[in-house]
């Protein structure tokens, strides 16, 4: 998760939150997750005014990362090439959560894949934590959504 002043792409980044890269597995800035952490259809779905019901939801809090204030700094300082070590701090996302909800049904075995998929919106609200700076996005309903997807499938050995 990173926050910019400004435009994407700019050259105007001031946080870029991660957990690094894992060297032995190839891991580009994933974590495990708690199995509670996902929850599908109403299950302990809490909803107010500001959300709504979701077909599946990522709830997670305290999660503990790097601030490497830029993501060229993250890769330059996990893969040993450089970077600025000062400008990476401990930080932490205090929570994340995101809510898909679904629209339309897709299935379509024809594209060397077999699944059903649910296209969906996503509705998401994050905060995050670097020493004294405090983020906190505006509540998820406000969210825009490009284009959000959710499904199982089957390919390559798994593919019958």
């Amino acid at each position: 998760m990173d926050i910019w002043l400004g435009q994407v792409g700019s050259g105007t980044q001031i946080h870029a939150y991660d957990p690094g890269i894992t060297g032995n597995n190839g891991l580009f800035w994933v974590i495990p997750i708690p199995e509670d952490s996902v929850t599908l259809g109403d299950e302990d779905d809490e909803h107010d005014e500001h959300s709504e019901a979701s077909a599946a939801r990522l709830h997670l809090t305290n999660i503990h990362l790097r601030d490497a204030t830029t993501n060229g700094n993250s890769i330059m300082l996990d893969l040993g090439l450089g970077g600025d070590p000062s400008q990476a701090h401990p930080a932490e996302v205090t929570s994340l959560d995101i809510r898909w909800n679904p629209v339309e049904k897709i299935n379509d075995p024809q594209n060397g894949f077999r699944g059903k998929f649910t296209q969906t919106r996503a509705i998401t609200e994050w905060s995050a934590r670097t020493g004294d700076f405090t983020y906190v996005s505006d509540p998820g309903i406000t969210s825009v959504d490009i284009f959000s997807l959710l499904g199982r499938e089957r390919n390559g050995v798994f593919f019958r």
